[in-house]
């Protein structure tokens, strides 16, 4: 996780040197990731697929479309657990009968 905790045993040793996280910091960088995700909307748009998508299938458009209907329901599932939830959600497992 970053930052490291203050007392990290990493930070007790000589030979590391411990930086922040800089890869997007550049207006370059900035630039890039702006350019990309306009690209893979645009991609998605046409019918392609969210390559670098997280929180969503890999899947075509239409092939999507027939399943929406499941995958709201475990959106809601999922905000539902997060906040019943004590502890991190490590897994979840889903059954769907016929």
């Amino acid at each position: 996780p970053e930052p490291l905790a203050k007392d990290s045993p990493l930070l007790e040793h000589d030979n590391i040197i411990v930086t922040p996280h800089l890869g997007a910091s550049t207006q370059e960088a900035q630039v890039k990731v702006a350019v990309d995700v306009c690209e893979q909307i645009r991609e998605v748009l046409n019918g392609g697929v969210a390559h670098a998508a997280l929180n969503i299938p890999s899947m075509k458009a239409h092939l999507i479309h027939p399943v929406q209907h499941l995958l709201d329901i475990a959106e809601t599932l999922g905000r539902v657990m997060v906040q019943l939830a004590e502890a991190k959600i490590k897994s979840v497992s889903l059954v769907v009968a016929d």
